[in-house]
């Protein structure tokens, strides 16, 4: 019985009618885009730096 428990937990994660999700789903993907995109750009400075670091020391 308890694998059909887990079957119906998520479910009880939808809101009511009268409340709403936190963010919607394309503001959601768009920040985990900026995320990644940010995080990718400081990777890239860093890997400049170093490369300087390394080149002048």
């Amino acid at each position: 019985m308890s694998g059909f428990k887990s079957l119906i937990s998520p479910i009880k994660n939808i809101p009511n009618k009268s409340e709403q999700w936190k963010t919607p789903i394309k503001e959601w993907l768009m920040n985990i885009e900026e995320k990644r995109l940010h995080k990718s750009e400081q990777k890239k400075k860093r890997k400049e730096k170093e490369a300087l670091n390394a080149a002048s020391g």
